[in-house]
């Protein structure tokens, strides 16, 4: 089932700040774009960012009655240092579990395009064994201020079971929705590796 949050108005104002200075920063004055697709304005920007920060709010609600824990908003520098595992971190009992990408669609780009990944990009989150959320926001109309979380999944399922689909660029799309994994899990998943990695070592 959907997990839907709804930002305010200060945290709507300040996913468009950080999404102007994302712009800026890769691209100087705002024509090129950033990320993946070389087309991304600020506006798409926008909807990363939203799914950025529900992911991080939903996280820290999940863990708020677990000692311990720390939600990581890696998303906020700008420049994403190369020692950022991913968008969003969760550390439990001072260990960081596995890192969080983040995809995000408009509310009408989901059943058209729904978890696609370019394939360097993908190949990325693999080799990092991260967890990737799939998330839906809007920057205008009546759905500006809610932003949905639609499920998630490991990379590694994305690249074994997902097939090539080109849209504005190459991608690798996981097509069925039985695929994903509902939001509710999520928590579970990342404690069930931070004990297995604890084991481990």
């Amino acid at each position: 089932m959907d997990v839907v949050i709804k930002l305010s108005d200060d945290q709507i104002q300040w996913c468009w700040s950080h999404a102007r200075a994302i712009v800026e920063l890769y691209d100087g004055h705002g024509s090129k774009g950033s990320g993946m697709y070389s087309h991304n304005k600020v506006g798409s920007n926008v909807v990363g960012v939203k799914g950025e920060l529900v992911t991080a709010l939903y996280l820290e609600e999940e863990v708020k009655n677990l000692n311990d824990s720390r939600v990581i908003r890696y998303y906020e520098d700008i420049k994403r240092s190369a020692n950022h595992p991913g968008d969003v971190g969760l550390e439990l009992s001072n260990k960081l579990c596995l890192p969080i990408e983040v995809k995000g669609l408009r509310y009408h780009q989901w059943d058209k395009f729904k978890r696609c990944i370019p394939p360097r990009q993908l190949k990325k989150y693999v080799n990092k064994n991260a967890i990737v959320v799939w998330t839906v926001a809007d920057t205008q109309g009546d759905n500006k201020s809610e932003v949905i979380i639609k499920g998630w999944n490991y990379a590694k399922e994305v690249q074994e079971q997902g097939i090539y689909r080109k849209t504005i660029c190459d991608n690798i799309w996981l097509e069925h929705d039985d695929a994903m994994h509902p939001p509710s899990t999520l928590l579970a998943a990342l404690q069930f590796h931070n004990r297995r990695f604890s084991q481990i070592i």
